[in-house]
């Protein structure tokens, strides 16, 4: 638990910035204390049927430092989630660190004078007041940061409202608890709490949480007009299979090339929207022909198709379907003209995408110069 505290200063006593990979890692600090709450608590029954004294001194010792922890990560990770500044958050996060610090204190103390718990001549527990004062503290923590999320909830809406009411009944899930078990100090009730508080938890925060983040990376990688690959999922492919080839663990791939002719002229005379329309029905047409294959917008109005598998097994096949397709457009009026090159990777020779990909530019500025401009 020490250890835990001292690689990890920097988020515990400097997260006050709002930045949701400290409130990650501070989920995950919690659920790492949770665990240990969760052995000791599984432990002590074990201990107890066999009267075994030492241990169940060190593990009761255990318990209480890590529900004390246990309460100060899910404060801290429930106010940096939240992301809002102000006294109330770093009181409610002084209070953790406090709290988690008075307890560490008392079980040292209370090895040399009981003052939290002890066990008798026979074994048996029994509770003392500073285990009460302990409880009510985590009880008012919890129940202020479940107060705290509530008041978030109602100022905010949707999916973000519905987040903040799970984190405030966590709190107020996990200090009904606490009651409960200073009421009944030898049931697993403390545990119960934890076990409905994080299915809650994972269900209406987490899973939403990875919902979110896939549909702002699908955002990230997707085209908005075109609904092509992006040129930020462009940089990534041409990273990974960079990687493959230095690694010889790619045997082959082709590129084609593309770049729509006359969008200057339509941009000019038409305008933007009549361009962007015109950029979308060229989209399409490649689309459609290289169907299953990912193509990227590469810049205004350049794209770029990478071919593998099965598609490069029909590679010239489909390349040249799209080239007589764009032919016959040439003497019809108003349809895309794409110029189109293709290049395949050699593996003696080729030791980057990049290489591939010039020699595919290449040809398909040579289609584009063989081209009539019907413009």
């Amino acid at each position: 638990m020490i250890l835990t505290l001292v690689l990890n200063y920097d988020i515990l006593f400097k997260h006050h910035e709002r930045d949701e990979k400290t409130a990650y890692r501070l989920c995950r600090l919690f659920l790492y204390s949770m665990m240990v709450f969760f052995i000791t608590d599984s432990l002590w029954g074990v201990f107890d049927q066999y009267h075994l004294t030492v241990a169940l001194y060190v593990d009761t010792s255990l318990y209480f430092i890590s529900m004390a922890m246990t309460v100060m990560f899910w404060t801290m990770y429930a106010v940096s989630y939240l992301s809002e500044e102000g006294l109330f958050k770093r009181i409610l996060i002084g209070s953790g660190i406090i709290i988690t610090g008075f307890s560490v204190v008392v079980i040292i103390v209370n090895a040399f004078v009981p003052t939290l718990f002890t066990f008798d001549s026979n074994g048996v527990y029994h509770a003392l007041t500073t285990r009460y004062i302990l409880l009510t503290l985590q009880l008012v923590l919890f129940v202020l940061t479940g107060i705290y999320a509530l008041v978030m909830a109602y100022r905010n809406s949707g999916t973000a409202r519905m987040k903040h009411f799970a984190i405030a009944f966590f709190g107020f899930i996990m200090g009904a608890a606490i009651v409960f078990q200073t009421l009944y100090p030898l049931l697993p009730i403390y545990a119960a709490g934890c076990i409905i508080s994080i299915a809650v938890l994972q269900t209406f925060v987490v899973e939403k949480d990875k919902i979110e983040a896939f549909n702002s990376w699908t955002l990230v990688r997707t085209d908005a007009l075109t609904g092509a690959r992006s040129r930020y999922a462009y940089v990534q492919m041409e990273e990974n299979i960079d990687k493959a080839i230095a690694k010889k663990q790619i045997n082959n791939f082709a590129i084609v090339v593309f770049d729509i002719n006359g969008l200057k002229e339509i941009n000019d005379n038409q305008g933007h929207e009549a361009g962007d329309a015109h950029i979308k029905e060229c989209f399409e047409v490649m689309r459609e022909t290289f169907k299953g294959a990912p193509i990227y917008r590469f810049g205004g109005d350049e794209f770029v198709c990478v071919l593998k598998d099965d598609l490069y097994g029909k590679r010239d096949e489909l390349f040249q379907k799209f080239q007589t397709i764009i032919d016959q457009n040439r003497f019809l009026p108003n349809r895309p003209i794409v110029a189109s090159g293709m290049a395949e990777f050699n593996q003696a020779e080729d030791n980057t995408f990049r290489a591939v990909f010039m020699r595919a530019d290449a040809g398909m500025y040579d289609h584009k110069k063989n081209l009539k401009d019907i413009f």
